[in-house]
């Protein structure tokens, strides 16, 4: 493979000048680099889950920054000269990419074969940062290739195809902590009764999700989900917020119910009438409440 063979190209307000922050840059390098991994592991003939992936696949599709152009921010990208256990699996994996992504662009039906769940997953993570105050889209060119566009229309529709092809859709109820509401980031938190559930989110949910900060809210979203059944990320599709009871100190309570301090036994009723062990039953229980 030749020095520059894949360009990536930024385009939007967050990359003019031929500059690009460094977390962001980190995020849309690192997502494409895995989105390579994903494929080339479904190519093998694995099932493309959730999971560590082997050490000769990361290896064999492995990929370098070789360049950094000014204008519109451009990344060159190409593998590195020592590639093990290549096989032609970055070059098959680049063709599924590349032909996936147009596939997905024309709008079709269904998910290309390499397109597992986990590849769509990746693509809306590579795609979570573009927005027009941000990153309106990202150009991504092979030499003598086809170049592909990742915008908010691909994103719309790769988030389509994963509903369809493995629909993990689920809701859940928590409070809503940690937001990060960067055009790059867009995710928070949702802390359930057994569980802290992070969750990605659209440009369009920002608004509603700031307004619902540090709320009891019901979400729904498509669920990335690990082995045992248990929800690793969710990607929110709604939110609202449940309505909670008015919270209220023991003090407010003890007045609305009309309960005073006891100052004498007699206040319990009539000791007399009670046997000897009902008096131990309660001497024990009342004693016990102090430790």
């Amino acid at each position: 493979m030749e020095q520059s063979e894949i360009t990536l190209r930024a385009v939007g307000p967050t990359a003019q000048g031929g500059r690009l922050p460094l977390a962001e840059m980190a995020r849309i390098a690192g997502e494409f680099q895995a989105t390579m991994e994903r494929i080339a592991h479904v190519i093998l003939g694995a099932s493309g889950g959730a999971g560590r992936r082997p050490r000769e696949v990361v290896d064999a599709v492995r990929l370098e920054l070789t360049g950094f152009k000014t204008g519109s921010t451009v990344l060159e990208i190409s593998a590195p000269a020592d590639v093990i256990f290549d096989h032609g699996l970055l070059e098959r994996s680049l063709d599924a990419f590349f032909a996936g992504v147009e596939q997905v662009s024309r709008g079709i039906s269904e998910s290309p074969s390499e397109f597992t769940p986990q590849v769509l997953d990746g693509l809306i993570r590579l795609s979570g940062g573009i927005s027009p105050g941000s990153i309106a889209f990202l150009e991504i060119s092979r030499r003598g290739g086809p170049t592909v566009r990742i915008d908010d229309v691909f994103r719309g529709r790769v988030r389509a195809l994963r509903r369809l092809v493995q629909r993990d859709e689920v809701a859940i109820v928590g409070r809503l902590h940690e937001g990060d509401f960067a055009p790059a980031a867009l995710r928070c938190r949702v802390d359930t009764w057994d569980a802290s559930i992070p969750c990605t989110f659209d440009q369009d949910l920002r608004d509603r999700i700031l307004a619902a900060m540090d709320s009891m809210v019901m979400v729904t979203g498509v669920a990335e989900t690990q082995p045992d059944g248990r929800i690793r990320t969710l990607d929110l599709l709604s939110i609202s917020i449940v309505d909670e009871a008015s919270r209220r100190d023991l003090g407010q309570l003890a007045e609305e119910q009309e309960v005073r301090p006891v100052t004498s036994l007699s206040e319990f009723g009539k000791l007399s009438d009670l046997g000897d062990d009902d008096f131990d039953q309660f001497v024990n229980g009342a004693m016990s409440a102090r430790s």
